[in-house]
């Protein structure tokens, strides 16, 4: 029941939160490596996923006034309100919440994740992931 770690970049001592196995399935091309059968065959459900009207239109409010004021420029990965909207999309089509977040299904619906630079809140049905509100994160 342990795991042992070598050559990390870890302070001794400091707790390790979350190990993840290494897929190697988007950064080398496909002949060059086996993926045990217990991870290839993994299948993870994916939702459809809604930008409201109001998330959207926050999304676009925050580039626009960037491009009008350079000073107070996002400091994001993506250039555009559709880019940033498109990887919130990829993000949370999968279930992002934790499992005791999936239990409480109908009773705790709105959720918020920070996603680059922005604080997302969502809410999930059967069917799809409705982001609600996009804020500016700090």
């Amino acid at each position: 029941n342990s795991v042992y770690l070598s050559r990390m970049d870890l302070v001794d001592g400091t707790p390790v939160l979350d190990i993840k196995p290494y897929t190697p399935h988007d950064s080398l091309p496909p002949d060059t490596y086996t993926v045990p059968d217990w991870l290839e065959d993994v299948s993870v459900p994916c939702r459809e996923v809604e930008l409201s009207a109001k998330a959207l239109g926050q999304l676009k409010d925050f580039y626009s006034k960037a491009q009008a004021q350079p000073a107070k420029a996002l400091q994001s990965f993506y250039k555009s309100a559709e880019a940033a909207g498109e990887f919130i999309s990829q993000v949370l089509q999968y279930d992002i919440r934790s499992l005791y977040r999936q239990s409480l299904s109908g009773r705790d619906n709105i959720h918020q994740v920070d996603l680059d630079v922005f604080e997302v809140q969502f809410a999930v049905t059967e069917e799809k992931v409705i982001v609600t509100t996009v804020f500016r994160g700090t």
